[in-house]
């Protein structure tokens, strides 16, 4: 059964889907009513994947309002070391970063968070820890290349596994933390 995990981010909520298995194999349900526990009225308007090679980093991304994205992201197959960052101006938290391994359901899983929400007003990304993995988003609005944004993965602290990640071009431009005007305010 679909199972939620909260973290130091009251928004912010990993989740473990089961993999039901029998001599074919498995079956995994990724959404269904019982994940609105995390999600609230979450839509989806865009799902997308990725496939990257061990040490790839993503992020640390998010998408500007007025199309702020909030993301159901789901690990496929392999292993990814997650990171999310507050970006809400103003907030308790903001700068601070919840760590997690996500990894994929397997047959003889017994409960490991295989995806985690991330929604409106935080960053998120991950390093692919196995040899390959598949990352799957469903966003609640399209992508946008005038709002989209992000954060230096290295300008935060966190506890990467590696040094000398792969990065795309447009990763290593992002602008550090200290230097960054955040497009969100916290409403508390």
């Amino acid at each position: 059964m679909f199972q939620s995990h909260s973290t130091l981010f009251s928004e912010v909520s990993t989740f473990t889907v089961p993999l039901l298995a029998d001599r074919r194999g498995g079956f995994v349900k990724l959404m269904s009513a019982l994940s609105s526990e995390i999600t609230g009225d979450f839509s989806i308007k865009e799902v997308f994947a990725t496939i990257s090679n061990k040490n790839v980093l993503r992020g640390l991304h998010f998408q500007a309002p007025p199309r702020d994205q909030s993301k159901f992201v789901v690990v496929l197959s392999g292993t990814v070391h997650e990171v999310v960052v507050d970006v809400r101006e103003g907030s308790p938290t903001y700068g601070q970063t919840v760590e997690m391994l996500l990894t994929a359901s397997k047959i003889d899983d017994e409960g490991t968070a295989t995806g985690i929400f991330v929604p409106s007003g935080f960053a998120h990304g991950y390093i692919v820890l196995s040899d390959q993995a598949t990352v799957l988003y469903l966003a609640d609005h399209d992508f946008d290349g005038e709002l989209d944004g992000g954060i230096a993965w290295d300008s935060i602290e966190a506890n990467w596994p590696t040094n000398d990640p792969i990065l795309s071009d447009k990763d290593l431009s992002l602008p550090k933390f200290k230097n960054f005007d955040s497009p969100f305010k916290f409403i508390g």
